[in-house]
């Protein structure tokens, strides 16, 4: 139990989400897709930083409650540090969208954590199942990427892995791959285009 339970908010960890999403995966295309989101809190350094990492833990018990509250039951994992992940197999998009209000409704209020008052702010990142044979990796790796998106974002902070954003993310990786490839055996050259 102590190796899938988060030991803070006592809700399953990252390594238990894991399991679960290898799970689904494999079931892939015999069940209803799922959908998979990561909620991510804004500069949580400067509530440990203003009010103690006690206080900070604190906080984080109470979001994964609210989360745990509005979410479908034992949905809601310990994604990372300040970051929380909503397992939603329901595959119906009214609600992730219902989701997405709550979260949104409760964010713009005041938190009240041992008589101090704090606003969180957030960043979330969406991935939904592919039809074609998508691995845990990859997965994983399109939600981390929406969520670093999503915090680059004025406009909304809110961002869904879609098609294209894939497309630029597999593009990515092939640009590293062959930078590495072309220093190892010195085929690479740089210019630079002065602009006046």
């Amino acid at each position: 139990k102590q190796i899938y339970i988060d030991y803070l908010t006592k809700i399953p960890n990252r390594w238990e989400l894991l399991n679960m999403l290898e799970v689904l995966l494999q079931r892939s295309g015999k069940e209803k897709k799922f959908c998979l989101l990561v909620v991510s809190l804004r500069d949580f350094k400067h509530i440990n930083d203003m009010f103690g990492q006690h206080t900070g833990d604190l906080v984080l018990q109470e979001f994964s409650q609210f989360l745990c509250e509005i979410a479908p039951k034992d949905s809601v994992y310990r994604f990372n540090g300040d970051e929380f992940a909503i397992l939603y197999s329901d595959g119906k998009e009214e609600g992730i969208q219902y989701l997405i209000e709550k979260i949104q409704k409760r964010i713009e209020g005041i938190w009240y954590i041992r008589g101090y008052e704090c606003k969180l702010s957030l960043a979330i990142g969406i991935v939904e199942q592919q039809e074609e044979n998508q691995t845990l990796e990859s997965l994983v790796q399109s939600v981390e990427y929406a969520v670093t998106e999503a915090k680059k974002r004025k406009d909304t902070y809110i961002c869904y892995c879609d098609e294209k954003m894939l497309q630029q993310l597999v593009r990515k990786k092939q640009v590293i791959q062959i930078l590495r490839e072309k220093l190892e055996d010195k085929s690479f050259e740089m210019y630079y285009q002065p602009i006046y």
